[in-house]
Formats: structure tokens, sequence, C-alpha cells
């Protein structure tokens, strides 16, 4: 564990399997992003055990032959670095998109976290394998924090893992300890816990930036002190 330019970083390392298998538009993620491989998909140039892959849910299992374009693909587990999940305390201004095209973004951001912590750990002469800072596989924000907060997200290479948590299907209860200024009037506190209606961008059909607006669920709101107060958000940001 260490603070790299002011954000908290901890890398664990693990490997992780489906007992479903693979899906096979994840088979080649160490070459391919899966929109890549989905486009591939689509044209017919993959192939499982010589059978062209119609769809990019289909599972793979231990033994499959997958082939591009007639080529043998190295796609086991064991061949890839394990996956990577990280705690990432985000600063203010960095935003939580992938999209590297946005100044700040997350990827940029931890990036360079990275860079600095890889850095720092060579001029101890540690040891890099062994902290983890060598795995290369890309990783991506488990839901997002707005861009002037500043606090813990989750970034993984573990696709498996980021709808489970993030569905509405789940009920998992986010905790927030907000600071406002100015404070918060009773009248606030009471609009919180009932739902305020947001606008915020998201990606819509391919298109990103879209204005989307809704209410936010109910949720639990106690001040703490004058100015700090908890929020629980039993899951996600709309109904």
């Amino acid at each position: 564990m260490g603070i790299f330019g002011g954000s908290l970083l901890w890398v664990a390392l693990s490997l992780a399997s489906s007992p479903k298998g693979l899906r096979v538009n994840r088979a080649l993620r160490a070459t391919h992003s899966r929109r890549q491989v989905n486009r591939l998909i689509e044209t017919g140039r993959l192939s499982v055990n010589d059978v062209t892959v119609e769809s990019p849910d289909d599972r793979l299992k231990a033994g499959d032959k997958v082939k591009l374009d007639g080529a043998l693909q190295a796609w086991e587990e064991a061949d890839l670095p394990p996956h990577r999940y990280v705690k990432y305390h985000k600063p203010a201004g960095v935003v939580t998109t992938t999209d590297r095209r946005v100044k700040g973004n997350i990827i940029d951001a931890f990036e360079q976290a990275e860079a600095r912590g890889r850095n720092d750990a060579s001029s101890r002469n540690e040891n890099l394998t062994s902290t983890g800072i060598s795995n290369q596989r890309r990783v991506y924000p488990i839901g997002r924090l707005d861009a002037e907060s500043v606090g813990l997200i989750l970034l993984t290479s573990d696709g498996s893992i980021v709808n489970p948590l993030l569905r509405t299907s789940a009920n998992k209860t986010k905790e927030y300890r907000v600071r406002t200024s100015p404070t918060a009037t009773d009248s606030n506190i009471r609009d919180l816990k009932n739902g305020v209606v947001i606008t915020t961008l998201a990606r819509r059909d391919g298109v990103d930036g879209v204005p989307v607006t809704a209410r936010t669920l109910p949720c639990i709101v106690e001040r703490i002190i004058e100015r700090q107060h908890d929020i629980d958000d039993d899951d996600g940001e709309y109904d």
C-alpha cells in the first residue's frame, strides 16, 4: 500500500475463473478489446473448435481451440496475467470515464499514479513483479464518482464482478460521507431522503454525452455534524 501523488493505491492480484466458462468475447482480451472481438464475431472471423462463433455470449471450456482467421490463439487463463483489483483514492478533478479523449479521465490519472509508483519502487530497488505494479491488464472503474468528488473507487480488469455489484437487483448499499457548502438545511436533507431530480451525461445507443434526467431513489440521510452527513444509497442513482 502506498500514496502515489496524493492517490491511495492498493493492488491485489488473483486468478478468477467462472464455473460456467469464459465468455468467448473475452478470450482475446490480452490483445483485443471486447468490442473488437464482438466485431470479429459479427464478421465470422472467430471460431471455436473449427465452428464459427455466432454469439459473444458463448462459453469456452478448458481445451477448446480458438482461432482468428484460421490462426490458433492462446486464450487460457493460465496464459494471461492475473486479474487486477485496485482501490484508488480519486482526487478532485478526475473524471470517472474510460473515454481517453476527456481531459482528466480516470484511466490516464490512474496510469500516471501507477507510473509514479513504479518509479518510486525502482528507486528503492523493489521487485516490481512482487508488488504487482508490472501487471499490465487494462482496468475499468466500478461505478463512478463525480468529477469534483474525492474518495475511494474500485477499478478492475475482472468484468464478471462489475454487473453483480452495480445492478439494481443486487441491492448493494453504498455509503457516502459528505461535506456541504453552504450548510445543508433540514429541508435539503428531507429532499435528499425523498429523492431529487438530477441531470447527468450518459452513453445511449453508442453515443456518449447524452443528457439523462431522472429522480434519485429514496435514501437514508443522517446529519453527523453541522456540515457533514452520511448518505446510504441502496442501489444506483436512478429508479
